[in-house]
């Protein structure tokens, strides 16, 4: 009996490296795409769409129409500030 036990333990172990193997390989793989360019972009268009009908929809809730609203205002200012900033850079040449 003692004798099986030395290859039943290294059987187990091989099957929880096997598991964490494919534990991680799932992990990388998530994560790969979570980082992915075009799942980024993709994921910050729907906040801003999110964003525009928070804060033009009269039956959003109250917070985040208010907190729609002003992330959409100073967007819109910073964007005005850069637009500002590279005409006054192009009118001193």
């Amino acid at each position: 009996m003692s004798g099986t036990q030395p290859t039943d333990k290294l059987t187990r172990l091989e099957d929880d490296v096997k598991a964490a193997r494919s534990e991680l390989a799932a992990t990388v793989d998530e994560l790969a795409g979570w980082f992915d360019p075009k799942t980024r972009l993709a994921a910050a268009k729907d906040r801003g769409r999110q964003m525009v009908h928070d804060a033009t929809d009269p039956a959003a809730d109250p917070a985040a129409r208010k907190r729609a609203r002003i992330v959409l205002g100073v967007t819109a200012a910073g964007a005005a500030a850069v637009v500002a900033g590279v005409i006054g850079r192009l009118a001193r040449r």
